[in-house]
C-alpha cells in the first residue's frame, strides 16, 4: 500500500467517525429541546403560560425579585416591597444613581403577581 491511499483512507475513517458523532449529539440537543419544551408547556398550564409570556417573567422570578412569599403572597406585602424598590431604583430629578431597568423588572414583577393572585381569586370562587 502507497502512503497517499492509507493517509486517504484515515482521513476518511476520522470524517466518517467525526460526522456520526456530530449527527447523535445533534439528534439529543434536538430531543433535549423538544423535551424542555414540552415540560416548560405543561408545567403550569396555559394560563401560566400565558401570563408569563406577557410579563416576560415567571412568577417565581417575580416573587424572588420583591423578596415575597411563593406560596401566598399579601396583596399589601407586595404593594410595599413594589413602592420601596421602585423608589429606590428611580433616578433622582437631578441627576445621579439609579436604574430605568431595574425600575422596568420591579414593575413586571408586580404586575406578575398581580395577575396571579387575580387568577387564584377567581379559582377559588
Amino acid at each position: 500500500m502507497s502512503l497517499p491511499r492509507i493517509i486517504t483512507q484515515i482521513v476518511l475513517q476520522g470524517t466518517t467517525i467525526v460526522g456520526k458523532a456530530f449527527v447523535e449529539a445533534w439528534r439529543e440537543v434536538a430531543a433535549s429541546a423538544a423535551n424542555d419544551a414540552a415540560r416548560a408547556a405543561t408545567a403550569g398550564g396555559p394560563k401560566a403560560n400565558a401570563m408569563t409570556r406577557q410579563t416576560g417573567m415567571t412568577f417565581e422570578e417575580a416573587a424572588m425579585i420583591l423578596h415575597v412569599d411563593k406560596e401566598s403572597p399579601s396583596p399589601k406585602e407586595v404593594l410595599k416591597r413594589y413602592e420601596h424598590l421602585f423608589k429606590v431604583n428611580a433616578p433622582p430629578r437631578e441627576g445621579g444613581q439609579g436604574s430605568f431597568y431595574l425600575q422596568s423588572k420591579v414593575f413586571r414583577a408586580k404586575e406578575r403577581i398581580d395577575m396571579e393572585l387575580v387568577e387564584r381569586e377567581k379559582l377559588e370562587n
